[in-house]
C-alpha cells in the first residue's frame, strides 16, 4: 500500500468512522440504561445523574468495521487483539468494579500478548542525553510492558473532564498520522485517521453537555492505541521519527502520571490511590472553568505535538527536545506540590497577587458541600419506617422501593434496587394518621444520585406542591 493510496482512502476511512461512531452512539445509550452501565455520583465526581459508559465500546465497533474495509487487518493483528482485550477489561470495571489488582494484571497480559503477537517493542530511547542512543537490550521487553500499562492508566487518570481525553485523543491521533506519512508507513496512517474520525464524532456527545462517557473501557482503548502507534511509528528500522517526538504527543498523561505518582510517594501514599492533584484538578481549583480546562489542556498538547513533529521534520537533536518534557515535569511537579499555597492566593487584576482567606476562595462550593449533605442526612427526627412510599415513572411502572431515608417539605431520598431512566417521577406518600392514613401525590424530578452496595439511592425535589399537600406534610412532619 503506498502513501499516495493512503492519502486518497483516509477521506473515506474517516468518513466512516464518524458516521458510524455517530449514529451507533445514542442507540447504544438505551442497551447501557436497560442494562445498570452507568457511571453513576460519587464526591469526586460532579454529575448528578448516571451516564452511559458506552463511549469506547462504539469507538471500538466504529474502528473494527473501518479495518476490515479499508486496513489489511492481518499485518495489525498485535494492535486488534490488545484492543479486544483492554476493551473487556475496561467492561467488566465499568459494570462491576474490578480491584485495581486485576485490572493491573489484565492490562500486564494485554501488553505481554501484544508485544508477541504484533512484534511491537520499544527497543531504544533515542540520544536524549547528548551522549548517543540509549538502547534497551534484554530491557526492551519489560520496559515495554511497563511503558504500555503506564500509558493506559494514564489516559485513564486524566479522564476527569468531558471532553478532555477525547480532545487530547484527536490531537494525538492527527499527530501519530502526520508522522506516519513522515515515516511511509500507510498503515499506520490510515489507523490514525479511523480513530480521528471515531473520537470526533464521540465528542459531539461528550462536549458541552454531555450525555455520555467513555468510561473506563474507552479511556484504555484510547491510551492503548496511542501507546501502540507511538511504539509502531518510532521504532521502525531505519525509520526518520525519533522516540523522542511520540513523548511530547504523549506529554500531558505521561507527565501527569510520573508527577502524581511521585508526589503520592514522596507523601508516603499509594502511588495507585485517588486525589484531585491530576493537572485538570489543579487548573479546576485555581478557577478555570471546565471548558477553559479541556482548551487549556488541548492547547498544551497541541503545542507539544507540533514541535514534535517540527522537530521530526528538521532533525532538531533528541536531547533538545527531551529537555522540554523535563522542563514541563517540573513544572506540573511544583504546581501540585503547593496547590494548597496558590489558593491562598487571587489574580487581582490591578495590584497582581495578593493573599486572601483560604475559605473565602472556596465559598461558594463550601455551600454547595453542606446544602448537598444536610439533605442526604440520616438523622433526621422524622419516623420514616411509617412511611408507606411509591415512585412511578411516566410509563407507570412502579420503582421497588427499599427504604424512605429522608423526607422534607422540599423533597426526599430514598433506595432503590433499580435505575430510573427519566429524571421526572410521580410520588405517592401515604402518611399514617390517628384514625385514616393521609395520601400525598406529587410531581419530583431527581436532582442527585449516588450508588452504595448495589443499591441506588436517589434524592427528589418536589414540583408545584400544592398548598393543601404542603399542609399535609408540615403538619406531619
Amino acid at each position: 500500500m503506498t502513501i499516495q493510496f493512503s492519502i486518497i482512502s483516509g477521506f473515506q476511512i474517516f468518513l466512516f468512522s464518524l458516521v458510524v461512531t455517530y449514529f451507533i452512539l445514542p442507540r447504544m445509550c438505551l442497551y447501557a440504561n436497560k442494562i445498570g452501565l452507568l457511571d453513576f455520583s460519587d464526591n469526586r465526581k460532579v454529575h448528578k445523574v448516571g451516564r452511559p459508559l458506552i463511549g469506547g465500546i462504539a469507538i471500538a465497533i466504529a474502528l473494527s468495521t473501518s479495518c476490515l474495509l479499508f486496513i489489511e487487518t492481518k499485518q495489525i493483528l498485535g494492535f486488534h487483539v490488545g484492543m479486544l482485550m483492554v476493551l473487556l477489561i475496561g467492561f467488566f470495571d465499568d459494570y462491576k468494579k474490578l480491584t485495581p489488582r486485576w485490572k493491573l494484571v489484565g492490562q500486564i497480559g494485554t501488553a505481554i500478548i501484544v508485544i508477541y503477537s504484533g512484534e511491537v517493542v520499544l527497543l531504544s530511547f533515542g540520544d536524549i542525553f547528548s551522549f548517543g542512543a540509549v538502547d534497551l537490550g534484554i530491557f526492551a521487553i519489560p520496559v515495554t510492558v511497563l511503558g504500555i500499562v503506564g500509558i493506559i492508566n494514564a489516559t485513564n487518570m486524566i479522564d476527569g473532564v468531558d471532553g478532555l481525553v477525547g480532545g487530547v485523543s484527536v490531537i494525538a491521533f492527527i499527530s501519530f498520522g502526520i508522522l506516519a506519512y513522515i515515516n511511509n508507513q500507510a498503515m499506520y496512517l490510515l489507523l490514525s485517521i479511523a480513530l480521528t474520525g471515531s473520537v470526533v464524532a464521540f465528542l459531539r456527545y461528550n462536549w458541552h453537555p454531555s450525555l455520555l462517557f467513555l468510561g473506563d473501557a474507552g479511556s484504555f482503548l484510547l491510551g492503548f492505541s496511542m501507546v501502540f502507534l507511538s511504539i509502531a511509528i518510532s521504532q521502525k528500522h531505519n525509520g526518520i521519527v525519533p522516540p523522542v517526538a511520540p513523548l511530547l504527543i504523549l506529554i500531558v498523561p505521561i507527565v501527569d502520571l510520573a508527577s502524581v505518582s511521585l508526589r503520592r510517594i514522596i507523601g508516603g501514599k499509594n502511588p495507585f490511590s485517588a486525589d484531585r492533584a491530576h493537572i485538570h484538578h489543579i487548573l479546576l481549583r485555581l478557577g478555570f472553568k471546565k471548558k477553559q480546562v479541556v482548551l487549556i489542556i488541548a492547547l498544551i498538547t497541541t503545542i507539544f505535538s507540533t514541535i514534535g513533529i517540527v522537530g521530526t521534520i528538521y532533525k532538531i537533536p533528541e536531547y533538545y527536545l527531551f529537555s522540554l518534557v523535563v522542563a514541563f515535569f517540573i513544572a506540573h511537579f511544583t504546581f501540585s506540590l503547593n496547590i494548597k499555597k496558590l489558593l491562598r492566593y487571587k489574580i487581582n487584576g490591578k495590584k497582581g497577587w495578593h493573599h486572601v482567606k483560604s475559605d473565602a476562595l472556596s465559598k461558594e462550593r463550601m455551600h454547595k458541600m453542606v446544602k448537598i449533605r444536610n439533605s442526604r442526612s440520616l438523622s433526621r427526627k422524622t419516623d420514616c419506617s411509617r412511611i408507606l412510599c411509591t415512585i412511578e415513572s411516566n410509563n407507570k411502572n412502579q420503582a421497588n422501593l427499599r427504604k424512605l431515608m429522608n423526607i422534607s417539605f422540599d423533597g426526599l431520598a430514598v433506595e432503590i434496587d433499580q435505575y430510573l431512566p427519566k429524571s421526572e417521577h410521580e410520588i405517592k406518600l401515604v402518611l399514617p394518621g390517628n384514625e385514616n392514613n393521609i395520601g400525598v401525590t406529587a410531581n419530583a424530578e431527581i436532582v442527585w444520585m449516588c450508588r452504595d452496595n448495589g443499591w441506588y439511592i436517589y434524592g427528589f425535589k418536589f414540583k408545584e406542591l400544592g398548598k393543601k399537600q404542603r399542609d399535609i406534610l408540615q403538619y406531619y412532619l
